[in-house]
């Protein structure tokens, strides 16, 4: 079979959250007539408690990647994909097999064109970055 390495970009950051989520100020952050600036100085404080409200999913949030991956899943499955039920980062559509990690994905199909394809088709949804053949994959070689 012919394989590719996908390779998503700013994956974390394109998932919207799932509920509401705040956030306060970082240290040296101060608000003055409704404009954030730093200030170095560490006694200059707001007078009024300010929170940032999240609307992008940030690395480090617990919730970060279960929203990357169903944002993933929810494109595959809308294109005719099928989750497996025994691993459910393995996808398949007709001649296609499509193995996810993190924000890396292998795929694998019996000609060059369905590979072409199913890229341009990720493409439509996902800024993304590909390889040609996988060498090495999780210190793992394919051959």
């Amino acid at each position: 079979m012919k394989s590719h390495q996908i390779d998503f970009i700013q994956t974390y950051t394109r998932a919207l959250v799932d509920c509401e989520i705040y956030m306060s100020f970082p240290a040296q952050f101060i608000v003055h007539n409704d404009t954030l600036f730093f200030s170095p100085d560490p006694t200059l404080k707001n007078s009024v408690v300010y929170v940032l409200l999240i609307t992008k999913n940030l690395y480090g949030l617990h919730q970060a990647s279960n929203n990357w991956f169903d944002m993933l899943r929810d494109s595959l499955l809308s294109h005719g994909f099928q989750q497996s039920s025994i691993d459910p980062c393995l996808f398949i559509c007709q001649d296609i097999v499509s193995n996810v990690y993190i924000y890396d994905c292998l795929v694998f199909a019996k000609t060059d064109k369905t590979l072409d394809t199913f890229i341009a088709l990720l493409q439509s949804d996902f800024n993304l970055t590909f390889d040609g053949d996988v060498g090495t994959f999780l210190f793992i070689q394919f051959t």
